[in-house]
């Protein structure tokens, strides 16, 4: 069976009989490969039992990215948990404004134009809170300025560099032996912003940004499509939507292993802001009325 197709497919003719044999033999121990495979697969029994008069305790939805595809297997299989796939920008076609440094970081894909901004605003009690971290941040901003510039001068270069260079040593000792522990202290404090503030969506079309939310059809249709495409028959007690990044050091590359649908950047907080929406009692009863989406009162939308 397989010397007619060596002589047909092979691209050059002038090879020696012991080539030829070793072809066939190559197929040969494949199509063997292949049969163990088929019977080892029917051998094996994969029984799926569902549950359809009761709903899971836990849904929860991840980027469709396939490293997720992993974690939502080994969800599942550790009890009554459901999982779903949707696009890590969770149908948000929006900008991300960083509250450390200000500016604008695209969190949808790239080929689609950002329709809205969404920024940081302290929660009722925690204005004080905030605060600080923004005094906090000033400060650490400044440090980072004046180290750089003190590098960077002319006349501080060889000083500087000469005369703290033994406890820029120390770091890069700390950084190779202990680079885990210090790279947790060092960003303890990351995501220390989402305690105190919540998400705040704005239309990038309008004039002021700070005081105008974008209309409650907009977050409803937001809402429901988020629900539509992924299929959502039934909630849950507890939903989460898990947003995903990445963690790299002195990696040029470090952001192609973010959320590729967040334009390769986090995705955290695009689930922040679908979590932040889908809990707005207003969208949970338009929702109920005109399109009969029941979301249960006990529900809570969680965001990683």
């Amino acid at each position: 069976m397989g010397y007619p197709l060596v002589i047909k497919d092979r691209p050059d003719k002038s090879l020696d009989h012991s080539a030829e044999l070793h072809y066939i033999w190559l197929l040969a121990w494949e199509k063997s490969w292949q049969k163990k495979l088929l019977q080892t697969l029917k051998k094996s029994s994969i029984d799926i039992v569902e549950n359809k008069n009761t709903s899971p305790d836990v849904q929860m939805v991840f980027c469709i990215d396939t490293r997720s595809e992993l974690i939502r297997r080994h969800v599942e299989s550790q009890g009554n948990y459901e999982t779903f796939g949707y696009a890590g920008f969770f149908g948000i076609a929006m900008d991300y404004e960083n509250p450390r440094n200000g500016l604008l970081q695209k969190a949808c894909p790239p080929i689609v134009e950002s329709c809205y901004v969404v920024s940081e605003r302290a929660k009722e009690d925690k204005e004080n809170f905030k605060s600080k971290l923004d005094k906090k941040n000033e400060v650490k901003s400044f440090w980072n300025y004046f180290l750089k510039r003190m590098k960077n001068m002319l006349p501080s270069t060889f000083g500087f560099v000469e005369g703290s260079g033994f406890l820029y040593g120390l770091n890069i000792t700390a950084r190779t032996l202990f680079s885990r522990r210090l790279y947790q202290w060092r960003n303890k404090n990351n995501n220390v912003y989402e305690a105190a503030c919540s998400p705040y969506i704005n239309n990038t079309k309008n004039k002021e940004p700070q005081n105008v939310s974008i209309t409650l059809s907009e977050k409803v249709a937001i809402v429901k499509s988020a629900f539509d495409l992924m299929g959502w028959k039934d909630f849950a007690p507890i939903i989460v939507f898990t947003g995903h990044g990445s963690h790299s050091a002195n990696n040029p590359f470090g952001s192609s292993l973010d959320c590729g649908a967040c334009a390769a950047t986090p995705g955290r907080h695009n689930a922040r802001m679908l979590a932040n929406m889908a809990n707005e009692k207003e969208v949970r009863n338009i929702l109920l009325k005109e399109h009969d989406i029941i979301i249960p009162r006990i529900d809570l939308i969680y965001r990683s």
